[in-house]
């Protein structure tokens, strides 16, 4: 009997299936109840996604048009056996097709073992669960671009996720885990070992956990590549507890968006105008007084800067230094006027000053092509 069943599931190409190779051995499964109960036994999780017997040489053409439905069917056997994980073809091929799953909000604090079969994920969604530690499939590791584990319990970065440094090539492109995804857990800090990450992570949110200092594992995801430094590109660390930030942060220097909206800075490090940011979110933070450092020196990047909901009652006539400036928001600030070099931001096309004292504008401030919210 055995012998049967492992000319099928021996090889790992479905072109096998129906030829001279495997052909002998489906018939005869098909012909013998005995082996057909077997058959059956083994084969459920096919069987429960509609495949019959008669078509099990053309199965992997059959499965679910999405990772979701295909995952649902095999669960809905109530457990994968052991034979599901190891088809090679099913592996290699069937579920080849697979690129994006998502098993957000179902309560879950642990992964289903036919995770395994899907061995070409790209994205990967475990938002809104209840996972407070993680195993990943170690072939995860070479394909994983984006992993979002929001809104779930961990109180550390699962050794699992610092592992996933496996280099996936797309479109003729060695990629790597590119965005991820960790707001709203109960991080305190991150381990030195996000660093493994620096090669290929782009974006990383880390808003809504627990962190009162800047992890300063962070500063270690950039990377010199081709006499260039590349890194983490957007960072959110936004209603956390952080009280400073450190100059240090220069060294992330290829950082383009940055949110640190609602935490508890009074101020930040002129640092931050050494970074080629583009946008800046500091909305929500006890600042008295506009970040100087941001305008000390021309800032030919800065194109967004969010300063709602702060204490900043005065803008400095420096700000015309931010010339590429398109957006700027004083939302809720104690403002009662805008400085005339305000006038010189000519790129500028939204200032939003609503909820502000703000009695009246600088002359020739409205102009066509800004929108003014007041």
């Amino acid at each position: 009997m055995d012998d049967v069943f492992a000319m099928l599931e021996r090889f790992d190409s479905p072109t096998s299936y129906g030829g001279s190779k495997t052909a002998p051995a489906l018939a005869r499964i098909l012909a013998d109840p005995a082996l057909r109960a077997e058959a059956e036994r083994r084969y459920a999780f096919l069987i429960a996604m509609g495949i019959e017997l008669e078509d099990f040489g053309d199965a992997y053409r059959q499965l679910p048009a999405t990772a979701e439905e295909a995952l649902a069917r095999i669960e809905d056997v109530g457990r994968v056996h052991p034979i599901a994980l190891s088809l090679a073809w099913l592996r290699n091929v069937g579920f080849y097709r697979y690129t994006s799953l998502s098993l957000a909000a179902q309560e879950r604090a642990e992964l289903p073992v036919a995770l395994s079969l899907f061995t070409q994920l790209r994205s990967l969604d475990l938002s809104g669960n209840h996972f407070a530690d993680l195993e990943l499939p170690q072939r995860l590791a070479g394909t994983l671009l984006r992993l979002d584990l929001s809104d779930n319990r961990f109180a550390h970065l699962p050794d699992a996720v610092c592992g996933l440094v496996g280099l996936a090539v797309v479109d003729a492109v060695e990629r790597g885990l590119e965005s991820l995804d960790l707001s709203g857990n109960l991080l305190t800090d991150l381990p030195r070992g996000i660093g493994k990450l620096r090669r290929h992570l782009r974006t990383l949110r880390l808003d809504r956990n627990r962190f009162e200092e800047f992890p300063v594992a962070l500063l270690q995801l950039r990377t010199l590549q081709d006499g260039e430094w590349v890194g983490i590109e957007e960072l959110s660390l936004a209603s956390n507890g952080l009280g400073t930030l450190p100059k240090e942060i220069a060294k992330l220097r290829s950082l383009r968006r940055l949110s640190l909206a609602r935490n508890q800075l009074d101020d930040v490090p002129a640092a931050l105008a050494e970074l080629p940011l583009q946008t800046l979110d500091l909305s929500g933070n006890p600042l008295r007084t506009f970040p100087a450092g941001l305008v000390a020196k021309k800032n030919p990047s800065l194109e967004i800067l969010r300063l709602a909901e702060t204490g900043i009652a005065e803008l400095p006539a420096s700000i015309a230094r931010l010339s590429k400036l398109r957006e700027l928001d004083l939302r809720g600030c104690p403002l009662s006027t805008l400085p005339a070099a305000i006038t010189k931001l000519r790129h500028l096309a939204l200032l939003d000053v609503r909820q502000t004292p703000l009695r009246a504008l600088p002359p020739g401030l409205e102009r066509n092509g800004l929108a003014i919210l007041r």
